[in-house]
């Protein structure tokens, strides 16, 4: 025992500092494990609550892009939906106007029921085919959000 004493006596700064630095050291060893831990849950966290009460089934995007499709001056349509999010990319043909197509898109509304429109954000990208060269096509996008009962438009391609 004196040997340690006689050790410690002669080296105190040195003993201090080791001891400080493993205090140290396994505190951010538990920090980090804890974080980490943590860390591997659901990436929305809780974001997501009460979406099964508001689900979309992948038959009526489905439904919903036939019905959008089969209107006139349409090309095509894509649904994608990503946890809270509506993604609705619909391509107008060439002689569609901006106005006429935000008109199309805003109809697309009621294909959605009260409940999922209060929960999810549904976001419009509308492009227009490209017939020529020195056609421009315009893109245009919107968003509706589960508190705002209208779309908010950018006023690209007017």
């Amino acid at each position: 025992m004196s040997f340690i004493k006689k050790l410690y006596n002669k080296h105190k700064v040195l003993f201090i500092s080791c001891l400080v630095a493993l205090v140290l050291f396994i505190i951010i060893l538990l920090f980090f494990i804890t974080l980490l831990m943590e860390g591997s849950s659901n990436k929305y966290g809780s974001r997501l609550e009460g979406i099964e009460n508001v689900k979309i089934s992948n038959d009526m995007i489905d439904t919903i892009t036939n019905e959008i499709i089969s209107k006139d001056g349409i090309v095509d349509c894509k649904i994608r939906l990503q946890g809270k999010i509506i993604n609705v990319i619909i391509t107008f043909k060439s002689d569609v106007n901006v106005s006429k197509a935000k008109e199309i898109a805003e109809s697309t509304l009621s294909s959605f029921s009260s409940d999922q429109l209060d929960f999810y954000n549904v976001e419009y990208f509308i492009t227009r085919e490209q017939n020529g060269e020195e056609d421009t096509p315009y893109v245009v996008t919107g968003n509706k959000h589960p508190l705002v009962d209208h779309i908010g438009w950018t006023n690209n391609g007017e």
